[in-house]
């Protein structure tokens, strides 16, 4: 009769154990399903993350060169403004010399009908 209630309990300690097992691979297929969840999440993240650096790098790109172009359009703008400053010191040059030959004009003009003038006045 021992041997029969050393059987039944071994019975009873191999089925707990076997749930036991059962349960542990229930919390394993578990775990190994959330792992499966992380390792995907993780290489979504991942896979955003080298899509932002390659954004991130044509952005730096595109930022580069638009930097040079405005280096180059602020370079033109000098040299266009240099240029507007010289036509305007030799637009005001030419005013000069246009005003001083106007006054010459003009002097030369009453001169002219002034001696006309008196010679036809003399006459």
């Amino acid at each position: 009769m021992d041997r029969i209630k050393e059987n039944e309990a071994l019975q009873r300690r191999l089925e707990l154990l076997e749930e036991q097992v059962d349960e542990a691979d229930i919390n394993l297929r578990k775990t190994q399903q959330q792992l499966d969840q992380a390792d995907s999440k993780a290489d979504q993240y991942e896979r955003k993350v080298q899509l932002l650096e390659e954004e991130a790098e044509v952005v730096y790109r595109n930022l580069c060169e638009t930097r040079d172009k405005l280096h180059q359009a602020d370079i033109k703008a000098d040299q266009y403004k240099y240029k507007v400053q010289r036509l305007e010191l030799e637009c005001e040059q030419w005013q000069r010399k246009y005003n001083e030959l106007e006054k010459n004009y003009k002097a030369s003009k009453e001169e002219f009908f002034g001696e006309t003038e008196r010679r036809f006045m003399g006459l």
